[in-house]
């Protein structure tokens, strides 16, 4: 049997070893310059940064309608020479096309503006990038927007019930869609008021959002009477106002209707704000207490809504001014009453 002398095999395998990481050290050494010049080029540009991007006013786009979009272009050191490369928006979402400026460089052009006009209803994302030049590096930032139906609306009224006894309630309705009867995906930047023969009875318990657009009240204190009741979406700057149809509500008086009587005194708790309360009660003694609404004026002139009776009482804010005097509206077993006595303006 051959013997294997294991120490010399040990020494060439070092020495082969050795001779490997030499060659690797010299390549090294080599090519560090040429890897060190390279980064120093890169880190000469001057850095540069998308500030900002986004829709101008509003803040989101509707869909199928033109939107301005911008951007805008700075550097750490703008004292240099203008930029020149391109500028591009790429949106992510589909149904926008690449929009791509080329820069001259001839001046530092820092704002970039120019529409687009959305197809599709949701999220959107999209990446400015710039593609640096010989000066500035390249820089790419990512944004987002969102695209909602609008700005057309079409207001829709629902009525519970046609006919009621007075102070019974009545609940409204009103549906806020697209002029085509699409639910709105945004947000409402209003409010739907609700109007009877043309004046104000409140404003709605709305709800907006992507489910759609509501808003609802319940109104118990319609005097008697006909009521064409009309629902109209308010908005404050970026939709379109609309009305509903009127919806006629008839309040009648209650049938073989007992006789109230009341009175009205100033509270004068607070001396700054003196108030006026209205007591209902049955002209009968001993009959039940009235329930329903007071209407409280000045001269010819509404305090604001009807006062719920708690207890036969009901409180008007104000005291003071010309004389104030108030209606009972009435309800399902009283027939509605003027409080006649007055209350002097002090």
């Amino acid at each position: 049997m051959q013997r294997i002398a294991l120490p010399a095999l040990r020494f060439r395998h070092s020495f082969v070893l050795v001779v490997v990481l030499a060659l690797v050290a010299t390549l090294s050494l080599v090519s560090a310059p040429s890897s060190l010049a390279a980064a120093k080029r890169v880190d000469e540009r001057v850095e540069t940064s998308i500030i900002h991007s986004g829709l101008d006013e509003p803040s989101w786009a509707y869909v199928g309608n033109p939107v301005e979009i911008l951007a805008s272009l700075g550097a750490e050191d703008e004292s240099g020479p203008a930029p020149t490369g391109t500028l591009r928006f790429t949106f992510h979402n589909g149904g926008i096309a690449p929009l791509e400026w080329r820069l001259d460089g001839r001046e530092w052009q820092t704002y970039f503006r120019t529409y687009i006009t959305p197809k599709r209803i949701g999220k959107h994302r999209y990446t400015v990038s710039y593609s640096g030049d010989k000066n500035y590096q390249p820089v790419s930032r990512s944004f987002g927007f969102e695209v909602w139906t609008g700005p057309d609306t079409k207001t829709s009224l629902k009525v519970n019930k046609r006919t009621v006894t007075v102070s019974e309630p009545v609940t409204l309705r009103a549906l806020v869609t697209t002029a085509s009867g699409r639910p709105q995906t945004g947000y409402a930047d209003g409010a739907v008021q609700f109007y009877a023969n043309g004046e104000w009875i409140g404003e709605g318990v709305s709800r907006s959002g992507p489910g759609g657009w509501d808003a609802s009240l319940s109104v118990g204190y319609l005097p008697v009477g006909t009521h064409k009741i009309v629902a109209v979406f308010e908005p404050i700057l970026h939709y379109d106002l609309s009305r509903s149809e009127p919806f006629v509500v008839t309040v009648k008086p209650a049938a073989k209707a007992q006789e109230a009587t009341g009175s009205l005194t100033t509270d004068r708790s607070d001396p700054n704000y003196p108030r006026t309360v209205a007591s209902v009660r049955a002209a009968k003694p001993g009959g039940p207490t009235p329930t329903g609404y007071v209407q409280f004026y000045s001269g010819e002139y509404k305090l604001e809504l009807p006062v719920k009776l708690v207890d036969g009482m009901a409180t008007s804010p104000y005291g003071w001014g010309a004389r104030i005097y108030a209606k009972y509206l009435g309800d399902t077993r009283y027939a509605p009453a003027t409080l006649r006595a007055a209350v002097p303006s002090s």
